[in-house]
């Protein structure tokens, strides 16, 4: 486990570099550049835009597995589907190669972008955690509920133990308030998968979907922003574009699995703010 918490904040120094709340270097770093001070005073309706595309598997890679969630040693309660392979798998394969489940994030920038406050959802279902990946911003809160028969006692990270969760229960409640890659996962008397949450500092992020595309609506106007892709399970990968007033910007992002040193959890995050 410690190897990923080290990687984890090596991705996660980069994906931090260059937000206006992240500290006086970045803007010092910049401040020869006078079209970034521009952009700043221009109407916030200007100064974002869109990047679109899909994230696809490497030629001749295969889908990668996750390792054995904490617990699933234990005997599976009655009424519990087996553990199959699709389960280690929380990265999807699609249509043309896409990947479905991965971040799409952006980076090298330096203006503050708004985001509201959102509630994501997490459930205990066929004695699985779903989604096994999700991505938030730092203020958001996850809900926490279980809609199996089976009690359990779900682990979240370093922050503690929740009690047992049983189902119709009001949701366990957590608030993310540092940024980094937490674990959900249940032990003791029976697992239930795990579910990983990366919590950015900004919100221009999002998961690929159906086919592995993606769409990020609120990217800042710049002449070098990174826009990452990136998962546990992968190796990161990142491209740079020029995003203008008015226009939709394209790309595909390509993933190779990462090696097995890194895909039994140590995480090396793609770069990000």
């Amino acid at each position: 486990m410690r190897y990923r918490f080290v990687l984890v904040w090596f991705f996660f120094g980069f994906l931090m570099g260059g937000c206006d709340s992240c500290g006086d270097s970045n803007r010092s770093a910049r401040a020869d550049r006078p079209s970034r001070d521009v952009a700043r005073e221009e109407p916030v309706r200007v100064r974002f835009g869109v990047v679109e595309g899909f994230v696809r598997l490497a030629e001749g890679a295969t889908l990668p597995s996750s390792p054995p969630a904490p617990g699933t040693q234990l005997a599976l309660p009655a009424g519990c589907p087996p553990v199959g392979e699709r389960d280690r798998q929380p990265v999807q394969l699609g249509e043309g190669r896409g990947l479905e489940g991965v971040l799409v994030a952006a980076s090298a920038f330096d203006v503050t972008v708004p985001h509201e406050t959102k509630t994501l959802r997490i459930v205990i279902r066929d004695c699985r955690l779903s989604p096994p990946f999700l991505a938030a911003t730092r203020g958001d809160r996850i809900e926490l509920t279980n809609d199996s028969s089976q009690p359990f006692l779900a682990r979240v990270g370093g922050l503690g133990m929740f009690e047992s969760i049983l189902r119709g229960q009001a949701p366990r409640v957590l608030e993310l308030e540092r940024g980094g890659v937490q674990e959900i996962s249940c032990g003791v008397s029976a697992s239930c998968g795990r579910t990983e949450i990366i919590t950015l500092h900004h919100p221009v992020h999002t998961l690929s979907g159906a086919g592995g595309r993606f769409r990020l609506d609120n990217v800042p106007l710049d002449d070098d922003l990174e826009i990452h892709a990136w998962h546990p399970l992968f190796r990161e990968d990142r491209a740079t574009v020029t995003v203008e007033r008015g226009s939709v910007k394209h790309m595909v992002l390509t993933l190779t699995p990462a090696p097995p040193s890194r895909s039994t959890r140590a995480h090396v995050a793609p770069r990000s703010q």
